[in-house]
């Protein structure tokens, strides 16, 4: 069943945050023994540990770091997005292929009443192959210098243990700071960035912003903002539907329509064609738990007929 229905908020928002939260800290445990506090009579200073400092403990601290987080967070990932995005963006373009070769068909065959919509939906699909082909471009730009520095590290791994062995530290080249400095800020920006790609490439997403920041600066309480629709399916009784949610106050009464000259005052124009789309999604879906009902009503009035003529 759906975790929606199952479980309540809290415990769906345990069940998620907990398994990562105490995988996180079983990976990040080596960091936790990196540096020590020293506390004189007037300051307190962070210096790296005894520990950090062993032979031993640094061999097995460098190939720790090829598993988390080179792997767990920069490898790993690189690699899923490539694969999980190259398998949406195909997809997309076999659907955009068979959308076209079924256009070519219904306008030779005269029928180009469904070409709104289908042109719609193609739109959404090329915005959807941006984001999804700038999150990987930038996923892969901002983690490759990390991977690079992991991996230099473990190459160098002999020489740094020499050092620590015979002069009893190791002071890595300029270069390689100056670097680590510098994957540190694009990892930065990976994680800030996927938000300037929505923005720039998702209407819907930069309308649902513009709507949430005039909310913001008007001051509306959430308790104004109107309530979303109730989530209706094909199996729910026609008596489970509000008839707010598809703008009905009889049955057989259809709501007002949306004109073209109040689609022109909408402040989105997406927004207009989002609730068309979904007002005649509303009416078919009423139409068909109509027909459903008078199925049953029609099966049940048989069966009713049958039993009294079986007592008659």
């Amino acid at each position: 069943r759906n975790l929606n229905v199952t479980m309540t908020s809290t415990r769906r928002v345990a069940l998620y945050v907990t398994p990562v939260c105490i995988v996180s800290i079983c990976l990040n445990i080596p960091k936790f023994m990196e540096n020590q506090a020293h506390s004189t009579d007037n300051s307190t200073e962070i210096q790296v540990s005894d520990m950090r400092i062993n032979p031993t403990f640094m061999l097995y601290y460098t190939i720790s770091q090829i598993f988390h987080p080179t792997l767990t967070t920069g490898i790993l990932p690189m690699a899923a997005l490539i694969f999980l995005n190259t398998s949406i963006f195909l997809g997309i373009r076999k659907t955009q292929l068979h959308r076209r070769i079924r256009a070519s068909n219904s306008l030779a065959h005269g029928n180009s009443s469904s070409s709104e919509p289908r042109t719609s939906l193609s739109s959404s699909e090329t915005n959807l192959a941006v984001i999804l082909i700038g999150i990987v471009i930038m996923h892969v730009i901002c983690h490759t210098l990390r991977v690079f520095l992991a991996a230099l590290a473990l190459h160098f791994i002999k020489d740094t243990l020499d050092c620590m062995q015979h002069k009893g530290e190791y002071v890595p080249p300029l270069w390689t700071m100056c670097a680590e400095s510098l994957s540190s800020l694009m990892i930065m920006i990976s994680f800030s960035g996927n938000f300037l790609i929505y923005c720039s490439a998702s209407k819907h997403f930069k309308a649902v912003l513009t709507r949430f920041c005039s909310y913001c600066r008007s001051g509306t309480s959430r308790a104004e903002v109107p309530p979303s629709l109730p989530l209706i399916n094909r199996n729910s009784p026609l008596v489970s539907i509000p008839l707010s949610a598809i703008k009905l106050e009889e049955e057989g009464q259809r709501g007002p329509e949306i004109e073209a000259s109040n689609i022109e005052n909408t402040s989105s124009v997406v927004e207009a064609k989002a609730l068309k789309r979904k007002k005649r999604r509303f009416h078919s879906l009423l139409d068909t738990i109509r027909r459903k009902k008078q199925r049953n009503d029609r099966n049940m009035y048989g069966k009713t007929d049958l039993n009294n003529t079986i007592g008659d």
